[in-house]
């Protein structure tokens, strides 16, 4: 990770939550997980302290009718997609403004297995190629591949979280697969057919 977690201790916007006890306990159980998945997607542990303060902001705002309307069974998972939604705006917003997303370090991006495309994510090129074309595919399917190859949830995880049965979620994966293959292709030479289909996440998918 670049630079120890720290998102909150001294945040302005952090202060203004409410202290109440479910949700200082929802930030000591799953802050450090909301930070290190934002840090992933989009590199910058500036920008993943804004991410990790937009997500608790917006459940202190939440009543506890709405709370409980929501039915959330698992408070780790839906942490998880709301921090990887709010990081995806992020970057779409930063890469509508930008030429190339590059600025970012690629520590703890996921990456896929040797001998795929991604043998090149020791290098910040592709980290940008890979999070520009992210930009380039439809939100829910970016969302979707990075739950499963950054977030790392099981397809069921996934699938109640979207609303989507498990087989829509196999099919949108292997969808955005070939659509990040194609976007890709011309920028890396040895990408060969098929070898995005294969992704490893390096380094921890859980916290």
């Amino acid at each position: 990770m670049n630079g120890a977690f720290h998102a909150g201790t001294k945040d302005k916007g952090l202060n203004r939550i409410p202290h109440t006890e479910w949700l200082e306990d929802l930030i000591r159980e799953n802050g450090r997980m909301v930070y290190t998945t934002a840090l992933k997607i989009l590199g910058s542990t500036e920008d993943a302290d804004e991410v990790h303060q937009e997500v608790f902001l917006k459940l202190s705002g939440w009543t506890g009718k709405r709370l409980r309307n929501r039915g959330v069974e698992d408070w780790g998972a839906f942490l998880r997609v709301i921090a990887t939604r709010k990081a995806l705006d992020l970057l779409r917003s930063r890469n509508r403004h930008a030429s190339k997303v590059k600025n970012f370090p690629i520590d703890e991006l996921s990456t896929f297995d040797h001998g795929n495309p991604a043998q090149s994510a020791s290098n910040r090129e592709y980290a940008a190629l890979l999070r520009e074309a992210l930009c380039r595919i439809k939100p829910r399917d970016a969302e979707v591949f990075l739950l499963r190859y950054v977030g790392g949830l099981k397809y069921e995880e996934i699938a109640h979280e979207a609303s989507l049965s498990t087989s829509q979620i196999g099919v949108i994966l292997h969808r955005t697969r070939a659509r990040l293959e194609e976007i890709l292709s011309p920028n890396l030479g040895d990408l060969k057919a098929g070898e995005i289909d294969q992704p490893k996440v390096i380094g921890r998918t859980r916290q």
